[in-house]
């Protein structure tokens, strides 16, 4: 598993991740995040294959990643599973332009 810069990683080293889930509605393979140590049980009764916790956490029956700050690394890790924004490019069939237009630098 690739590291986000200053967090520690404990659990296997094959760990397989499907996406993002919310530590209420948690899934087989997604990964959650919990900001308070008090969540952590929620997690370990919970589907999700990782949780990224805050660096107070020192241990886990389950797959943690220990971070700084959990929500902004969720943020991140959420990056690396969002669709590539692709956009095709396309003209209006009801565009116009007028003729006094002029095209210039800005």
């Amino acid at each position: 598993m690739k590291l986000l810069p200053g967090t520690d990683y404990q659990g296997p080293p094959d760990l397989k991740l499907d996406g993002p889930c919310g530590i209420d509605a948690q899934a087989e393979g997604r990964f959650t995040y919990i900001t308070k140590d008090e969540m952590l049980e929620q997690y370990v009764e919970g589907e999700a294959a990782l949780c990224l916790t805050p660096m107070s956490v020192e241990s886990c029956a389950k797959p943690i990643l220990r971070c700084p700050n959990p929500r902004v690394a969720s943020g991140i890790l959420c990056e690396a599973f969002a669709p590539a924004d692709v956009r095709k490019g396309m003209v209006h069939p009801s565009a116009t332009v007028e003729d006094s237009a002029e095209l210039g630098r800005t």
